[in-house]
């Protein structure tokens, strides 16, 4: 769950209707609150303040470059353009997988191009 579906959530809890084009990330979680159903979202995207993507899928987290966590573009060790991170087993973000999960790599990056490029990630309810 993510700040960003506190809108879809809440208008679908409230009975509200959202303005087209509103909220286009917003996932809604009402149902599997209400229901006390477990489930993950199928995606989302980080920003940090220097503009680099990142995009997190299950237990994968995807940079879009280096630099701006665990890893560091001086690690002089690592010649990889971006970093990919198994969330559970390293949520420091200390060892860089980038070049161990090239299918990994390519699935994350591609959908977060396609996110960006379209401008949302297709709100829709879980």
């Amino acid at each position: 769950f993510s700040l960003t579906d506190m809108m879809a959530t809440l208008a679908c809890m409230t009975n509200q209707q959202l303005p087209p084009g509103a909220a286009p990330d917003s996932y809604n979680y009402w149902s599997l609150i209400k229901e006390d159903k477990k489930t993950e979202r199928p995606n989302i995207i980080h920003h940090s303040n220097e503009g680099m993507f990142a995009i997190r899928k299950g237990k994968w987290k995807y940079v879009d470059g280096k630099g701006s966590g665990g890893w560091s573009a001086d690690d002089t060790n690592d010649n990889a353009p971006a970093q990919l991170y198994d969330m559970e087993k390293d949520p420091k973000e200390t060892t860089n997988l980038y070049n161990k999960y090239p299918a990994i790599v390519k699935e994350l990056k591609d959908l977060l191009e396609k996110q960006k490029t379209q401008g949302y990630s297709v709100g829709k309810s879980l």
